[in-house]
């Protein structure tokens, strides 16, 4: 349902950054979904309602915080550090987008793939919800 990206030049789609992507599902079936991208991008992080750990103090519960947080502790164990302003979350939820620029990420809400295009261009100064023009 969603894919959290982090970047950090600014450009998403910028080769010579390195690109951390996840996928984030509330799905009950998130073992099925990490088997089948595991399969096609084995470096795609996975996660799901149950595969959170959500016990550290201070993570918000709301959106996909929860899930966002996960991520980040997984590719700090690999040695990398990413800020909650280097994060994007693609959701097809605006209350989960919304969630995610309050505490400091930027978001695109996702109404197909032509809002994808978005992309093209320089995310703004600041983490804020990324307008699509076109919904498909």
């Amino acid at each position: 349902k969603a894919v959290v990206s982090t970047q950090s030049t600014g450009y998403v789609q910028d080769a010579s950054s390195h690109l951390q992507v996840a996928v984030t599902t509330f799905s009950r079936q998130t073992q099925l979904i990490d088997n089948v991208i595991r399969r096609i991008a084995p470096n795609v992080v996975v996660r799901g309602d149950f595969s959170c750990d959500t016990t550290h103090k201070g993570v918000p519960k709301e959106g996909k915080q929860t899930h966002i947080h996960s991520v980040m502790d997984e590719v700090c164990k690999k040695g990398e550090r990413y800020r909650a302003d280097q994060v994007l979350l693609v959701d097809d939820q605006q209350n989960n987008v919304r969630t995610a620029v309050h505490y400091g990420s930027y978001g695109l809400v996702f109404h197909g793939p032509s809002c994808l295009s978005a992309l093209d261009r320089p995310l703004p100064p600041s983490p804020s919800i990324i307008p699509c023009l076109c919904h498909s």
